[in-house]
């Protein structure tokens, strides 16, 4: 699937790494042209210190409950609160030690397998 022409694959730390990049190869993937200023703006607007800018906090309410199959409520993001610190793999920290652990069997039963592609899913950067 990954190498559909309708599928444009990214991981969080890659985009991280190179945003103005990223959003330039988005842009690209569903075409549209962009001047060098309206890739600079885009880019700010997404960036974490933008959307954790005061004026944009309290406005989206945002709330990410995981292990609800298992009649959990981790909250991963508060209601009222826009972004975290948006630090690469610092979101592992809100989920209990048995969701990572079935988070890892799933990617090794579906990844692993295919060259590469496991520790794309845990670190980025495939090539």
């Amino acid at each position: 699937m990954r190498n559909e022409s309708n599928v444009l694959l990214l991981h969080y730390s890659d985009v991280k790494k190179d945003l103005r990049g990223s959003v330039a190869k988005i842009a690209d993937f569903v075409g549209v042209k962009m001047t060098s200023q309206e890739l600079n703006n885009v880019s700010n607007r997404c960036s974490i210190e933008h959307m954790r800018s005061p004026h944009l906090q309290g406005r989206y309410q945002v709330q990410l409950v995981v292990n609800k199959m298992n009649g959990g409520n981790n909250v991963v993001v508060k209601p009222g609160s826009t972004v975290r610190s948006g630090k690469i793999g610092e979101g592992r920290q809100s989920f209990a030690k048995e969701d990572i652990a079935m988070f890892e069997k799933y990617e090794q039963e579906e990844f692993g397998h295919i060259d590469g592609l496991l520790d794309w899913t845990r670190f980025g950067s495939l090539a």
